[in-house]
């Protein structure tokens, strides 16, 4: 499948660069908009699935990007991967550090959280962040 994806990707670009690709016009009709993000979409909700968190995550990256609180600051998270998608604890409770980041508890599994931005300061990996701001296992995330 990748073999067949990549030849006609290449068959498709030339055609563009010739100006010969074939043209369609959209039925508007059938199309649909996305609706405006809304202020409180952004915001972690720690007892959502890992799988929800890890998704709201990578749509709204780079903007607006998605946030946590800690210590009433906010700290709004770029990257991230599922690590467990069945464990469950307390939503938002750290869980350990490890040498990409570290693991918060969902609702339903944990999320590693490998990207951050605390406020007032660039992006950085999660691992940096930690070494400035460290966290104690046990700590929740989300009270803002």
């Amino acid at each position: 499948l990748a073999l067949a994806g990549a030849e006609l990707l290449v068959r498709t670009l030339d055609l563009v660069a010739a100006g010969t690709a074939p043209r369609q016009v959209q039925d508007e009709t059938l199309a649909t908009y996305a609706p405006s993000l809304k202020p409180d979409e952004e915001i972690i909700r720690w007892e959502q699935p890992a799988e929800v968190i890890y998704n709201q995550i990578r749509g709204l990256n780079p903007w607006p990007g998605a946030y946590t609180w800690r210590g009433g600051a906010r700290l709004k998270v770029y990257g991230a991967r599922i690590v467990d998608r069945l464990t469950t604890g307390v939503p938002g409770q750290l869980v350990a550090t490890t040498g990409d980041g570290f693991i918060v508890q969902t609702g339903l599994g944990q999320v590693l959280l490998t990207q951050v931005q605390p406020a007032g300061k660039k992006i950085m990996p999660a691992a940096a962040y930690l070494r400035g701001y460290p966290l104690a296992k046990g700590e929740v995330l989300g009270c803002g």
